[in-house]
């Protein structure tokens, strides 16, 4: 081993505080950068480049310093009212004014420039210094696109060329009040920044200015709209008992809950809305009770907002839900049969339920005559009563029963010659006849028959022929490889009836 001179290593970091283009990024910078105010560079060499020039030091250079860091680079602050947004209607002619932070007499003496940058246009007008406070020349704000709003960036320019710094991100905001609502409702909901009201000379949302000229009847947010209107209300009708809850959408429904507390009512009923699920201008939910007694009674929506009403164009009607059939009366034991139930207005109401006996039978649709539902499993055999819940009416239907019977079992399948090895058999393409041999096979609505292949689940359509027989194609798969009759795929398959799979 030989001896030599000891070697040392070391980490060096380079920076360049000329990638720096704002004061506040130069001071607050983790670099010892410092801010030449009236050269507008970030330099780490104030000897040779800030000469005679005003200095912001940055927060990372040791020692002394009568101006450090970022409070005492020349900014735009905010906005008069203490905001960094700016909102301008867009067609009006406006004199923006910000404060601002200013060191240097020689900036005060200098020309400001206001610079505004819309839709990629950039348009400057003169400005003025009094006090802490910039004042825009009057320029008049327009955009072109189809948008409710849009952002302009703004900035305060001294010196010819030299914005002040703007940390706080202060920029302008162009609207159009009749692009953000389209009703009166809406508009006078809109957030009190914007100071939308509703004209009722040109029948469209906009700032008071702007209705005809000012001089227009104009409606603002603290004021009632004078046209409420229902546009649609579901369901339409329900039971004589009550208990329904009405969706209602229209136009200009009020602003807040109070507005339409205690001012709807349907076909004459009074109906009590949900606060929690009142959509301020366009949606009421509200829960109607029933007329007390079994008789005909229809009539409108209506919706009072103040000394205004809307009132529906259709009317709501209270009926008397009627069961009349059902179809299958029988369906195993594990439950999934599809039960179709005959009657009158089997449609009525916000929230079916239907029932055998306890046994909840899940809704699936429903049709002025029909509603759909599928069984849930039953502990054992049963026979028991279709039950209905119309919203708080009760309806029973006695004339028959629902039969819940031994789930269906699969003794054997097979296809090909008799005599051969009982083994259903198939080919990829499919359709080849697979016979099933079982019990309670009748009392399946949807057989079907399965094959898995590369974890890939395949079916087909089976048909029962009676209560022991079945008859189902084989399902059609995708291979991968080439087969042979020599070489055949053994797939493991299996059967779906209903709930029941075999």
């Amino acid at each position: 081993m030989t001896s030599g001179p000891d070697f040392v290593t070391t980490n060096f970091t380079f920076f360049d505080c000329n990638t720096y283009s704002s004061c506040t990024q130069c001071v607050s910078s983790s670099f010892p950068c410092d801010w030449c105010v009236d050269g507008h560079r970030c330099t780490h060499d104030t000897a040779e480049n800030c000469r005679n020039d005003i200095l912001v030091t940055g927060v990372s250079r040791i020692g002394p310093s009568y101006r450090s860091g970022p409070g005492f680079c020349p900014t735009i602050n905010a906005t008069a009212g203490g905001s960094p947004e700016i909102l301008v209607s867009s067609g009006m002619k406006k004199s923006i004014r910000v404060k601002v932070h200013i060191i240097g007499q020689f900036i005060v003496q200098t020309r400001f420039v206001c610079q505004f940058n819309i839709e990629g246009r950039v348009t400057s007008v003169n400005a003025q210094l009094l006090g802490d406070t910039i004042y825009c020349d009057t320029m008049e704000f327009l955009y072109t696109s189809r948008a409710p709003n849009i952002t302009a960036t703004f900035a305060v320019i001294w010196g010819g060329s030299k914005p002040l710094d703007n940390p706080d991100n202060v920029h302008v905001v162009i609207y159009r009040c009749r692009d953000m609502a389209d009703n009166c409702g809406m508009c006078l909901a809109l957030s009190e920044k914007y100071g939308c009201g509703w004209c009722q000379v040109s029948d469209r949302c906009e700032v008071k200015d702007q209705c005809d000229q000012g001089a227009g009847v104009w409606l603002n947010r603290n004021q009632t709209c004078p046209n409420p209107e229902v546009t649609d209300f579901e369901p339409q009708l329900g039971p004589w008992e009550g208990g329904t809850n009405i969706t209602i959408k229209g136009i200009n429904l009020g602003k807040t809950y109070p507005d339409i507390y205690g001012g709807v009512s349907v076909a004459g009923i009074p109906c009590e809305p949900y606060e929690q699920l009142y959509v301020k201008t366009k949606q009421i939910v509200c829960r109607v009770d029933g007329p007390g007694t079994n008789e005909p009674r229809r009539g409108p929506v209506i919706v009072r907002v103040e000394d205004f009403r809307g009132e529906s164009k259709h009317n709501y009607e209270f009926v008397d839900p009627e069961i009349t059939a059902i179809s299958p009366k029988y369906g195993p034991r594990s439950g999934g049969t599809v039960l179709k139930i005959t009657g009158r207005f089997m449609n009525a109401g916000s929230r079916i339920q239907a029932f055998i006996d306890d046994l909840p039978c899940e809704i699936i649709s429903t049709k002025p005559e029909e509603a759909l539902c599928v069984t849930s499993a039953s502990d054992r055999q049963r026979s028991g009563k279709l039950r209905m819940k119309f919203d708080k009416g009760d309806r029973t239907f006695d004339k028959e029963l629902f039969e819940y019977v031994e789930d269906p079992t699969i003794e054997s399948a097979e296809s090909g010659v008799a005599g051969q090895i009982k083994i259903p058999k198939g080919i990829p393409a499919g359709g080849i006849r697979i016979s099933v041999s079982g019990k309670n096979l009748a009392y399946i609505q949807n057989p079907q028959m399965y094959v898995y292949y590369k974890d890939r689940m395949f079916g087909s359509q089976c048909v029962v022929l009676s209560n022991s027989n079945m008859a189902c194609p084989s399902p059609s798969i995708i291979v991968q490889e080439t087969l042979d009759a020599e070489h055949p795929l053994s797939l493991q398959y299996g059967f779906r009836m209903d709930n029941v799979t075999g």
